[in-house]
């Protein structure tokens, strides 16, 4: 089985998750085929955690085994903030 790897994008909308997307095709390239990285696109939201904190949580829960959650700026402090 493979080991997951969830990547959580910076803030911001649609633009922010296509910038991201160059670096998370960087890690895959390097992790190689032992590790599957997982890319959720997530919404913008207004409300303070930008509503993100609900969809990272729904995003754990639908992968199977372990997880290395890694993330770019914002996505990192969200992660943080997921309950285990």
């Amino acid at each position: 089985m493979n080991k997951q790897v969830l990547f959580i994008q910076g803030g911001g909308g649609d633009e922010d998750y296509e910038a991201d997307s160059r670096l998370v095709s960087s890690l895959w390239k390097e992790l190689g085929s032992e590790y599957t990285v997982h890319y959720p696109h997530l919404t913008s939201d207004s409300t303070p955690d930008f509503g993100r904190i609900r969809q990272i949580g729904e995003e754990m829960s639908s992968i199977n085994g372990k997880i290395i959650l890694a993330g770019h700026p914002l996505g990192a402090i969200d992660a943080l903030e997921i309950p285990f």
